[in-house]
């Protein structure tokens, strides 16, 4: 089953992949392989429009839209 999930606020909207593609990009910016990750952890921030992510429960960053 293909499930898609989107954030609206204040007329923006955020999807699911659009968040996973930007931390991919920045992960591939510092030089890091995509099959490096593991696992991958999203909290959006709304109100700040930035996603803040957990890989491999220990390497942490953020992301804004």
């Amino acid at each position: 089953m293909r499930t898609d999930f989107f954030v609206q606020y204040k007329g923006l909207e955020v999807s699911k992949g659009q968040l996973v593609r930007r931390i991919k990009d920045s992960w591939l910016e510092k030089g890091r392989l995509i099959r490096e990750i593991d696992s991958l952890s999203m909290y959006y921030n709304a109100d700040e429009g930035c996603c803040y992510y957990v890989i491999n429960d220990n390497e942490h960053g953020s992301i804004r839209l």
